[in-house]
Order: C-alpha cells, then sequence, then structure tokens
C-alpha cells in the first residue's frame, strides 16, 4: 500500500501545483503580490506539512479510507489556496 500511497499523493500535488499555475494566469497580480506569496509560499505548505502529521499521528480506518482522506484534504487545501489566494482579476 506505500508504493499506492506515494503515486496518489504524487498525482494529487502535480495536479494541484498545475492548477494553482493555471489560476495564478487568470489573476490580477500587481494588486496582490503580497497575499498570493503568503498564501502559496507560506500557507499552503504549512498546510500539507501539517495534514500529513496529522494523518501519521491518527488512523481513520483501512488504508483506502486513509488514503481517500488524505487525496481530499490534499485538494482542499489546494481549492482553498486557490479560491482565496488567487481570485480571478476583472476583465
Amino acid at each position: 500500500m506505500e508504493t499506492t500511497e506515494k503515486i496518489t499523493m504524487a498525482v494529487c500535488l502535480f495536479l494541484g501545483f498545475l492548477w494553482l499555475r493555471r489560476r495564478s494566469r487568470i489573476v490580477d497580480l500587481e494588486k496582490r503580490m503580497g497575499l498570493t506569496v503568503f498564501g502559496v509560499f507560506v500557507l499552503l505548505p504549512a498546510l500539507l506539512i501539517s495534514g500529513r502529521l496529522f494523518f501519521e499521528k491518527f488512523r481513520f480506518g483501512g488504508a483506502y479510507v486513509d488514503l481517500g482522506l488524505k487525496a481530499a484534504f490534499v485538494a482542499a487545501a489546494f481549492a482553498g489556496i486557490g479560491y482565496f489566494f488567487l481570485p480571478p482579476g476583472k476583465r
């Protein structure tokens, strides 16, 4: 199960960063540069590290249940950062 977990987390992280990259292209970064940098480079890594530590400490069910919860947490972390710190600019 360890290999499956590593592959799933790598895919989730890769897709999350691609989504953030695509979303950052439509953002008016000149007005929100400080807040965006804080969200993406400070808050997102802190969320991902704390989530990893949380899931190492607690087990919620079988291996696949934990894997699904971890993937959902990673997706929610990327979505939260993307929608809150990278709102689309006015066109």
